[in-house]
């Protein structure tokens, strides 16, 4: 008999393993990745009721594009485009408040977002809606003159109303090229405000990549011209982690890069603003990324 009883206790552990957690629920810092045209249940107002949550998309070749969502039945977001696409999560923006928020990010053309916003459900026809940009690139709202915010995507949250993007080259440099870094989002008076840093983490490819000087270059030990520095030879390779604007209130201006060469050295790399006497793209990188 309890032998039998062992058995049934096992097995009903191993089930429950396998049950997949397909309610678990958002909470502080954890995001929840919506997949397209699926049906979720989840408590988004705090009245330990879950609400019924339809991500609905219909791709027409990238013709007439449409992305829906709705809770409860109740249509709260409805964008129609073409090339469009959507993400969706689950996200807890201010893990002190009862609500988790449904954050929807589309893309149309090029990938340049299309919507992205925060929907927070309070109840029947209750809803308020936190949002940045518009339609067809529409710029995030920023605190910065410069930082420009067209192609990105989420990255991670804090719970704390604040959250991170992925960001597609907000202060541009034609020397170093297309790059991806690490943007801070707050919530502000109902709206979702980027944050300027005075240095921005690399993310996405822009981690990964593997540069190659073209030429010789210093390596500052801060990111500042008058520091201490050595000599980088043509052909030295390196990953990028950070980047500092020097000119924040104007297009294609200096940045500092700091960088690891594959010597195993960290320091300052220095692009300079584009000037129409050196039209070289390539005169500081063997490979300039870009894309469009």
């Amino acid at each position: 008999m309890k032998q039998k009883l062992s058995f049934l206790l096992a097995l009903c552990l191993f089930c429950a393993c396998l049950s997949p957690a397909s309610t678990a629920q958002a909470s502080g810092s954890k995001v929840v990745k919506l997949k397209e045209n699926k049906t979720y249940y989840y408590d988004l107002n705090g009245d330990k009721k879950k609400e019924k949550i339809e991500i609905k998309c219909k791709y027409r070749k990238n013709s007439n594009d449409t992305i829906q969502v709705y809770v409860n039945e109740e249509k709260l977001f409805s964008q129609k485009d073409d090339y469009l696409y959507g993400m969706f999560y689950l996200i807890d923006l201010n893990a002190k408040d009862k609500y988790k928020e449904l954050l929807v990010e589309t893309h149309s053309d090029s990938e340049v977002n299309a919507a992205f916003e925060a929907i927070r459900y309070q109840g029947k026809n209750k809803k308020s809606i936190l949002k940045s940009n518009g339609i067809h690139g529409d710029k995030i709202k920023c605190n910065s003159r410069q930082l420009e915010l067209y192609r990105f995507s989420l990255l991670s949250n804090t719970g704390k109303n604040k959250f991170y993007i992925s960001a597609d080259r907000p202060y541009s440099n034609t020397y170093f090229g297309s790059y991806y870094c690490k943007v801070p989002v707050t919530v502000k008076n109902g709206k979702l405000v980027a944050q300027k840093s005075s240095t921005y983490e690399t993310a996405a490819f822009t981690k990964k990549f593997v540069y190659q000087l073209n030429r010789s270059m210093a390596l500052y030990s801060k990111a500042s011209t008058s520091s201490k520095s050595i000599t980088c030879k043509s052909g030295s390779k390196f990953k990028a982690l950070s980047l500092k604007p020097v000119e924040t209130t104007k297009a294609n201006g200096a940045l500092f890069v700091k960088v690891k060469m594959t010597s195993g050295k960290i320091g300052w790399l220095y692009f300079p603003a584009f000037s129409k006497n050196n039209t070289n793209f390539n005169y500081y990188l063997k490979t300039v990324p870009g894309w469009g």
